[in-house]
């Protein structure tokens, strides 16, 4: 199985489901999976590059704390990005490298207001060779 990630629904929130071979990956596939949900990727240019790193205990906490570190910096700075990269991980920390630029509302159509990961209902498991990950977001 390829790395993916689908979006799951629930009653009040919006929840995303991602999957890889390996922890990285799906740490990947997960953080594109928000940026789908926030607006496409796609019409996002690669103009700047930041490192968000998150130390945390587990990767449920890790994913959860990554995914409000890149809201906020949507919020207060407002970057959008178009890629990740996953450049360390750890059950305790991870680091990866954004590429994006500054959202422009003239530019890029915005989909999903975010305000925050949740840990409703949160897993990262391995399971038969594939590392899924669970995480509902407040809407």
């Amino acid at each position: 199985m390829s790395a993916g990630f689908e979006l799951l629904d629930h009653t009040a929130d919006i929840g995303v489901r991602a999957w890889g071979r390996t922890p990285e990956e799906m740490f990947a596939q997960a953080v594109r999976a928000l940026f789908h949900l926030m607006y496409d990727p796609r019409t996002i240019e690669r103009r700047l590059s930041r490192d968000v790193e998150v130390r945390a205990e587990g990767y449920e906490y890790l994913l959860v704390d990554l995914f409000n570190e890149i809201l906020y910096l949507f919020d207060a700075e407002k970057l959008a990005f178009a890629d990740v990269a996953v450049e360390a991980l750890s059950p305790e920390q991870v680091r990866v490298r954004l590429w994006g630029e500054p959202f422009d509302p003239a530019r890029h159509e915005g989909r999903i207001y975010v305000k925050a990961a949740t840990l409703h209902r949160l897993k990262v498991e391995p399971r038969d060779g594939v590392w899924t990950a669970e995480v509902y977001l407040d809407i």
